[in-house]
């Protein structure tokens, strides 16, 4: 059963990136939303904190102590740190939240083949001066090449040229009419980055940790998120964070209680809340091809090609054994890095390179039962392949979804 919290930060986060920092003058970007991994570490630490001495335990000797609490949180072999036993626990979902009174809203990261374009009339007001656009594969013709290696290329067709809009994210229903290969509305479907959280960035000083005084000439910038909330007239408050969804929790963590969260341990709290209406499984009207997007990170074996699908004779086959299709098509955003910090041995988790979430694969020449796709999809993509430390931080989540035709650009 899967337990569902609203994390809500009660100060300024600094969620950073995997990028290089520290040296003089840099600046230190943060990623909103994170990687699930910072929330799986986030709720590992306030379950071993919520029992007395298991941090310790753990932190000494890879359990912690309590047998209930290790079947959840798993056990390591204090040797090598590694997993020996798994846990119960992962995070299942993530995503942006809002928490009105008690109607709870779901925002989602635009996906790589829905674009926000600023082609309206300068004179129009705001909200009718950009519109939403699919991306969607085609054919190149023989004046046109690329280096991919698949058969299609993923296109973007417009009226005229605009550019697209960054600094947004997609309403729940415009997320549910996406996945049904329907286009949706920038005026109702779209709400800007700005209304959930703002930009705060701090000036820092580095440290000589050796002399205890500040370090000459290193003075630093880092961007931290404020996130907002409100109280509305009739004295509801309305506050934004994330939705966090954690399978195997056992009842090891209680209903609310604080989280240390992103870069120097910043306060949030997180509240149990009624599991929201699951998204349907999205109807797959053509039984020959399908489309699949990226939920959270894809940490894959061979890069960017998700597990369980093999280069033959120059094509990309999905073999499932009672199903198999060809990948004709990608659109994918740049590469990004994760890591973290493993508590146990005290160093940082080993980089990985990952496809980041809301990167979109379509599939053709569909054969067999289509309901294998989905349990494909929903089995986390070969998850075996993660190990379990990195299943249970939540990566690899995916949806199969009806393949998109270019209505209206």
């Amino acid at each position: 059963m899967t337990a569902h919290y609203f994390v809500e930060p009660t100060d300024t986060l600094f969620l950073r990136g995997n990028s290089e920092f520290g040296e003089a003058g840099q600046h230190g970007q943060s990623v909103v939303p994170p990687a699930p991994a910072v929330f799986a570490g986030a709720f590992r630490s306030a379950m071993l904190a919520h029992q007395d001495g298991a941090l310790a335990a753990f932190v000494r000797t890879g359990r912690t102590g309590d047998a209930k609490l290790d079947q959840v949180l798993g056990v390591l072999d204090p040797a090598t740190g590694q997993v020996s036993k798994p846990g119960s626990f992962a995070v299942s979902s993530t995503c942006m939240a809002q928490l009105h009174g008690r109607e709870l809203s779901r925002f989602y990261i635009p996906p790589a083949d829905l674009v926000r374009l600023a082609d309206g009339p300068v004179d129009a007001p705001p909200t009718l001066r950009t519109t939403l656009r699919t991306i969607v594969p085609r054919a190149l013709s023989p004046l046109e090449c690329n280096s991919s290696a698949l058969p299609l290329t993923a296109s973007l067709r417009a009226p005229a040229p605009a550019k697209p809009v960054t600094g947004w994210y997609l309403r729940e229903q415009g997320w549910r009419q996406h996945l049904a290969g329907s286009r949706p509305d920038a005026r109702s479907h779209v709400v800007a980055a700005s209304a959930l959280h703002a930009l705060d960035p701090r000036l820092g000083i580095g440290l000589d940790a050796g002399a205890g005084a500040t370090a000459k000439g290193l003075i630093y910038t880092t961007e931290g998120h404020s996130f907002v909330s409100e109280l509305d007239a009739l004295g509801n408050t309305s506050s934004s964070g994330f939705l966090v969804g954690l399978d195997g929790i056992e009842g090891q963590l209680p209903d609310s209680g604080q989280l240390r969260l992103g870069g120097e341990g910043r306060s949030a709290r997180f509240t149990r809340v009624p599991a929201p209406t699951p998204d349907a499984a999205p109807a797959v009207e053509s039984r020959s091809r399908l489309r699949l997007l990226l939920l959270t990170p894809g940490l894959f074996a061979k890069g960017w090609v998700p597990d369980g699908i093999e280069l033959k004779n120059g094509v990309y086959w999905l073999d499932l054994g009672t199903a198999k299709a060809r990948l004709a098509c990608a659109a994918l955003r740049r590469s990004e890095v994760v890591s973290g910090w493993d508590l146990f041995r005290r160093c940082p988790k080993p980089a990985q390179r990952c496809v980041p979430a809301g990167s979109v694969y379509w599939f053709d020449q569909v054969e067999g039962d289509m309901a294998e796709f989905a349990r494909w999809a929903a089995c986390r993509l070969s998850d075996a392949a993660l190990g379990p430390e990195r299943r249970a931080e939540g990566f690899n989540r995916a949806v199969v979804s009806a393949w998109a035709d270019a209505h209206g650009g």
